[in-house]
């Protein structure tokens, strides 16, 4: 059960809370600017934030202390995610660029090149040794990361797509856009099996389930009961920027 939880934004600190109580049991400083990105590692111990400074942050997810600051991209860290297999973390910039780190070492291991602009979100395969994009050129992309080649281009979507995840099998993707819509994805073909409609302004995040089901046809009715997604909509900036709040959970 989930009794913590992690946060992070525009004031440049992540901050723990516990559930039970609803105060906040720790703040973590040391961010230079706003947080874009939150991930956390399967065995809960390391922390990763994406900045508007261009570098990925590891922090002790116990502690809070900050143990490696990954150097590499030209522009901000939009989104960043750990492999659930591996000792690995990817991380999504607007340089249009996606880096893959070893994070005992920090090194990048390798740069994935194909978008045309800002790589929103990324998401690991819960399984094989993939890796799903999504960017503001309106595409998904799957990524074989053993050759570091794009494996399949996703269209279908008529603004810039800004959140993908995986099903917990792996074989179907979803994906939110600036177009208001939900797609379904057979993530072998390539094939968009479903386009959800209803949302009025961009779809920016969706959540799965924990028990993951993806229902059959005939089940449909609503977008929470029946694909077991949580599907939020963030709010412009006064100046026009959009703000981030992206949360990650810590068991």
């Amino acid at each position: 059960m989930v009794n913590r939880i992690a946060s992070g934004g525009d004031d440049n600190a992540t901050r723990l809370w516990h559930l039970s109580s609803g105060r906040c049991a720790k703040v973590w400083k040391g961010h230079s600017n706003s947080i874009f990105a939150h991930a956390i590692d399967e065995g809960n111990v390391l922390l990763a934030t994406g900045h508007e400074d261009q570098t990925v942050k590891l922090w002790d997810a116990k502690t809070g202390q900050l143990t490696k600051v990954l150097y590499g991209h030209d522009n901000r860290v939009l989104t960043v995610d750990f492999s659930p297999t591996r000792p690995l973390i990817a991380s999504g910039s607007a340089d249009r660029t996606i880096k893959l780190w070893n994070w005992h070492t920090g090194y990048c291991l390798q740069t994935l090149v194909g978008h045309r602009s800002w790589v929103w979100a990324i998401a690991f395969h819960p399984e094989e040794y993939y890796l799903a994009s999504s960017s503001y050129d309106h595409t998904i992309k799957l990524w074989d990361l053993e050759s570091g080649q794009c494996l399949k281009t996703f269209d279908g979507h008529a603004a810039s797509t800004r959140t993908v995840i995986f099903s917990r099998s792996g074989d179907r993707l979803f994906s939110g856009s600036f177009d208001t819509t939900l797609k379904v994805w057979d993530s072998l073909t390539g094939e968009c099996l479903q386009t959800l409609t209803g949302h009025q302004n961009t779809i920016w995040m969706l959540a799965l389930s924990p028990d993951g089901e993806f229902p059959r046809q005939r089940q449909l009715r609503s977008y929470r009961q029946a694909l077991g997604l949580a599907i939020g909509k963030m709010p412009r900036n006064v100046g026009g920027t959009y703000r981030s709040r992206i949360c990650s959970n810590l068991l």
